[in-house]
C-alpha cells in the first residue's frame, strides 16, 4: 500500500489557509494551493480506504480458503482411518452428512452464492453480480466524495473539474496493484483464496476496464479545467511538458489493452494481444510513473506483484512437489506428438511429477526447427491444456501426461503443419518435439463423493471430464473409498475417428470400472457427416451438419476404447441432466467441458435441479 505523509499536507493546508486572507491574485493563489492540499489529503484518505477494503475482501476469502482447507484435511484424515472398518460401497447423502458442519454449511452457501442470474448469461452468478456492483458502486463514490466540493472559489488554480480529474487519477492508479494481482495464473491469490485463475481473470477485466474509464475521465475533466479556466494556450503549452505527454501514453495504452482484451478479438488474433498486453501493461506503468510522483507507490507496488509473478512462473517450470518434496525437474522434456483428425495428440513424459484429475498445464514449444517462427517459440506463445490422463499406479519414471490440442487458428494450426510435414517423412509416425510444462494448475470436485456422475464434453473437451471419470475408476479399483456407482460420458465430436484422441485412457477408464463394477456408459453423438472436412479448421458451412430434428435413435455399438454407444446429431443436454437426476440413487454431479454453447446449455439446464445432491461444475479454459 502507498504511504503518504499526511501531517505535512495538513500543513500545507493550513499555512496556504492562512496566506488565503490576503485580498488580490496573491490570495487566490494561496486558495488554491490550499483546495489543492486538501484534495491530496482526501485522495490519500479514499484511496487508502479503497485499498484497505480490497485486502478486507481478499482476507476474507483467505480465511475462508484456509478453515475449509484444514477442516478437509482433517476430515479426509478422519475417513481414511475408518475406511478399514467400513464394508461396502456408501451412500452419497450418508458420507455429505457425516462431514464437518463447517463444510457442509459452506456446500449450501456455496449453491446460493453461485447460482446463475435468471436472464444473465451463465457465468453469472448472484456471487459475481454482488461483487461487481460493489466494485463499481465503491470506485464511483470514492471518486465523487469530496472532490466534487470546494473550500475556496473557482479560479485558474482550482476548479471542480480539476479536483474530480485529480481523485479519479488517484483511484485508477491505486487499482493497479489489485489489476496486477489478478492477472497472473502464478499469482499467490490464487492459492491463498482457492479461486481459479479463470475466475480472478474475470475481475482483472472488471478492474482494468475500470481504471481506464477513471482514467479516461481524469483527462477529460482535466482538458475541460484548463479549456475553461486557463485557456486554450495555457493548455497548450501544458500538453508540452513531460508529465502531460506520459500521462497521455499511459492512457492510450491501458485503451488499447482494453480493446484487445475483448474475446472476440483476443480470440482471432491473439498473438497481437499478448505482445501489446505486456508492452502496453510496462508502458501505462512507466507513463502512470512518469506522470505524477504521487502515483510512483502504487506503480512500485505493482511491479513487485509482476516480477514476483514472473519467478513464480518459473519456479512452476522447473520446480515439482510429489508429496510434501519438492524437486527440481527437466524445464524442457521431449514429448512425441502426431496430428490426429484435426488434433495434435500429445504425450508428454512426467518423470516423477505427479497431478490430480481435472488440472491443466500451459505447454510451450521450444523446437529448434521453431526458432524461425518466433511467434511460436517459447514463451512467446503458452496456451492452458486440459491433462487426459491421471498418474498411473506404477512409478513416477514411467508417467506421461497426455493431452489434446484442437486445431484451430494460430499457434496449433502452425504447429499442425509443422508436426504433418516432419510425420510425413517418418511415414506418418509420431515425432518428437521439445515442449515445456508451467504447472499443474485447477482443480475439480471431489468427483469420488457423488452418486452419480454426468460428464458431457464437447470436441477436445472431453480430456477434463475424462481425467475425472478415470480417476474415479481408479480409486475405486484400487480400494479407495469412493461412493460412485455409476458414470455417464457424452461426448459431442464431429466424426467418429476423432475418439482415437483419447482411446488410451478410455481403454484404462473401462478397464478400472469393471474391476470395481462401476456401470459405466458412454455415449458418442457424431455431429457431422462422413463427408465433412478432416481438417478440423472448415467453417460450420463447408461440412454437413446432421439435421438436430431428426428422429432419436438408440444408437448403436461400437468399439473404441471399449464398447460405446454411437449416435447421430447433437445431444439432447435437457434430457440427459433430467435422466440423470431422476435415475441417480443419491448425490449426482454434472461436468460439462467443451464450446461455449455446449458448456452454457448444460449449466441452464442443470440450474433447476441445484441443490446439496445436485452440483455443476462447468470447466472454462481461456488464454
Amino acid at each position: 500500500m502507498a504511504a503518504f505523509d499526511t501531517p505535512s499536507l495538513v500543513s500545507l493546508a493550513a499555512a496556504a489557509a492562512g496566506a488565503a486572507s490576503h485580498g488580490g491574485k496573491a490570495g487566490q493563489d494561496a486558495g488554491a494551493k490550499a483546495e489543492k492540499a486538501r484534495q491530496k489529503l482526501l485522495s490519500a484518505r479514499y484511496t487508502n480506504i479503497y485499498v484497505w477494503i480490497m485486502a478486507a475482501l481478499l482476507g476474507c476469502l483467505i480465511l475462508r480458503n484456509l478453515s475449509l482447507t484444514a477442516a478437509r484435511f482433517f476430515d479426509c484424515r478422519r475417513r481414511r482411518q475408518a475406511a478399514s472398518s467400513e464394508k461396502g460401497r456408501r451412500n452419497g447423502f450418508d458420507a455429505y452428512n457425516d462431514k464437518p458442519a463447517v463444510l457442509r454449511w459452506s456446500d449450501k452457501v456455496d449453491s446460493l452464492a453461485l447460482k446463475p442470474v435468471r436472464g444473465l448469461p451463465t457465468d453469472w452468478t448472484y456471487l459475481r453480480l454482488i461483487l461487481v456492483t460493489a466494485i463499481v458502486i465503491v470506485n464511483t463514490v470514492f471518486c465523487l466524495v469530496g472532490s466534487t466540493q470546494l473550500h475556496s472559489a473557482q479560479s485558474a488554480g482550482s476548479s471542480i473539474a480539476r479536483a474530480f480529474s485529480r481523485r479519479c487519477g488517484r483511484i485508477a492508479t491505486a487499482n493497479y496493484p489489485i489489476l496486477f494481482m489478478f492477472a497472473g495464473r502464478n499469482s499467490v491469490i490464487v492459492k491463498l483464496t482457492g479461486l481459479s485463475y479463470q475466475s480472478l481473470r474475470f475481475y482483472h477485466i472488471l478492474l482494468g476496464f475500470i481504471a481506464f474509464v477513471e482514467s479516461f475521465v481524469h483527462t477529460i475533466a482535466y482538458i475541460a479545467h484548463y479549456s475553461i479556466w486557463q485557456g486554450k494556450d495555457k493548455l497548450a503549452q501544458e500538453a508540452t511538458e513531460t508529465y502531460f505527454k506520459w500521462g497521455i501514453v499511459a492512457v492510450v495504452f491501458m485503451l488499447t489493452n482494453c480493446l484487445f482484451g475483448l474475446k472476440w478479438l483476443r480470440r482471432r488474433s491473439y498473438e497481437i494481444f499478448l505482445l501489446l498486453h505486456v508492452v502496453g501493461a510496462a508502458l501505462i506503468l512507466a507513463g502512470s510513473w512518469y506522470h505524477r510522483p504521487i502515483m510512483q507507490d502504487w506503480v512500485y507496488a505493482a511491479v513487485a506483484i509482476w516480477i514476483a509473478e514472473r519467478v513464480f512462473r518459473c519456479i512452476h517450470h522447473v520446480g515439482s512437489v510429489v508429496g510434501a518434496r519438492f524437486f527440481l525437474r527437466s524445464p524442457l522434456v521431449k514429448a512425441r506428438a502426431e496430428v490426429r483428425d484435426g488434433a495434435i495428440t500429445l504425450s508428454v513424459p512426467a518423470d516423477g511429477q505427479t497431478w490430480t484429475a481435472g488440472q491443466h498445464v500451459y505447454l510451450s514449444f521450444w523446437g529448434l526447427d521453431l526458432l524461425h517462427r518466433p511467434w511460436l517459440f517459447g514463451w512467446s506463445q503458452s496456451h492452458p491444456f486440459s491433462i487426459s490422463n491421471v498418474p498411473s499406479n506404477g512409478t513416477t519414471a514411467t508417467r506421461e501426461m497426455r493431452f489434446v490440442l484442437r486445431v484451430h487458428g494460430g499457434l496449433t494450426r502452425e504447429l499442425a503443419r509443422h508436426i504433418a510435414r516432419r510425420s510425413e517423412a517418418t511415414d506418418g509416425q509420431a515425432v518428437d518435439c521439445w515442449v515445456s510444462v508451467e504447472g499443474p494448475h485447477g482443480s475439480a470436485p471431489a468427483a469420488a463423493e457423488f452418486d452419480t456422475l454426468l460428464l458431457v464434453a464437447g470436441g477436445s473437451g472431453i480430456t477434463h471430464p475424462l481425467s475425472i471419470a478415470a480417476d474415479v475408476c481408479r480409486r475405486a479399483a484400487a480400494g479407495q473409498a469412493v461412493v460412485t456407482s455409476k458414470i455417464k460420458l457424452v461426448w459431442a465430436l464431429h466424426r467418429l475417428e476423432q475418439a482415437a484422441w483419447v482411446q488410451k485412457t478410455l481403454e484404462e477408464t473401462r478397464s478400472w470400472a469393471e474391476k470395481a463394477n462401476l456401470d459405466l456408459s458412454v455415449s458418442l453423438y457424431v455431429t457431422r457427416t462422413a463427408s465433412a472436412d478432416t481438417s478440423g479448421t472448415s467453417s460450420p458451412s463447408s461440412s454437413a451438419s446432421i439435421d438436430d430434428e431428426k428422429k432419436e435413435d438408440h444408437g448403436e455399438e461400437v468399439n473404441v476404447g471399449g464398447k460405446c454407444r454411437k449416435h447421430s446429431g447433437r445431444p439432447d443436454v435437457n434430457d440427459e441432466v433430467a435422466r440423470a437426476v431422476s435415475d441417480s440413487s443419491g448425490r449426482t454431479l454434472i461436468i460439462a467441458c467443451g464450446p461455449e454453447p455446449l458448456a452454457n446449455e448444460v449449466a441452464k439446464a442443470a440450474t433447476p435441479y441445484l441443490s446439496s445432491g445436485v452440483k455443476v461444475d462447468i470447466a472454462r479454459f481461456e488464454c
